[in-house]
């Protein structure tokens, strides 16, 4: 059978406000495919020197809507079985008060390697994906066997104002060491920053970077990063979370090479 493959593209720049979101836990794994679309944006991202975005949960409901949807509508559209746009939808699923809004779609590409490939030989898509002036982000999949591309896809993109993410390892799910490279939102406006593991340990307020080295609590297990930035008298404060694990032991026991084999 002949593979079946669309991509469509839609970006839209929107309302004026400003709000502050809570931190979103990560998805599960780096194996949940949603998860692999926003880590492997991320490393185009910071290989074209532009900043990591940081998953949001709203982001992500609209991005896992509009493939469920499309994929229960048998169809590839960025207008919902509802009607609404990325204007309407996003706002819907907690999405407020945002300066810039954008979405990629696609259907039919099997892995999450070969969709963002995908997007990236698409002018529109790849302009969506080095868009400056974004800073959260969304995924979505959807499979279903009886529907005519099968396998759905979704980006969800946007930044709000006033919002300064912060993101550990350009938004990986897990870490093997400690030491992680944080980058934190608020170019052109901090002027001081200071972090904290716990939020009662906090280093002093030093100069603002966005990009900075930091070292997790030791152990294993969830790891949360709380980061305050200031300018005067107004102070924000966001998080980003990671799952610290060990690295798996080195197996040793016999070895052997058996003999290979060639028959002409």
């Amino acid at each position: 059978m002949r593979a079946r493959y669309a991509v469509a593209l839609l970006f839209l720049l929107c309302l004026w406000c400003a709000t502050i979101a809570a931190p979103p836990a990560p998805l599960a794994a780096q194996t949940d495919v949603r998860q692999q679309v926003i880590e492997l944006t991320n490393q185009i991202r910071m290989a074209h020197a532009l900043p990591p975005l940081k998953r949001n949960d709203n982001l992500q409901a609209a991005a896992d809507w509009i493939t469920q949807d499309n994929a229960g509508q048998n169809t590839l559209s960025h207008t919902d079985s509802l009607g609404r746009t990325i204007g309407q939808r996003f706002p819907a699923f907690g999405y407020n008060n945002y300066s810039l809004i954008a979405e990629n779609l696609a259907a039919g590409y099997a892995t999450p390697e070969v969709v963002v490939e995908e997007w990236m030989t698409s002018p529109g898509h790849r302009d969506n994906i080095l868009r400056s002036g974004l800073c959260e982000i969304g995924a979505g999949y959807t499979y279903r066997s009886d529907s005519y591309y099968q396998r759905y896809w979704s980006q969800t993109f946007g930044c709000r104002w006033a919002t300064y993410p912060v993101v550990i390892n350009g938004e990986a799910a897990i870490t093997e060491s400690p030491n992680v490279q944080l980058y934190i939102y608020g170019s052109g406006w901090a002027q001081q920053m200071r972090l904290s593991n716990d939020g009662i340990n906090w280093t002093e307020w030093r100069p603002y970077q966005s990009s900075y080295p930091w070292t997790l609590l030791d152990g294993s297990g969830e790891r949360t990063v709380l980061v305050e930035i200031r300018n005067g008298a107004t102070v924000y404060r966001n998080s980003d979370t990671i799952i610290l694990q060990s690295a798996a032991p080195l197996i040793t026991g016999p070895h052997r090479l058996f003999v290979p084999l060639v028959v002409r």
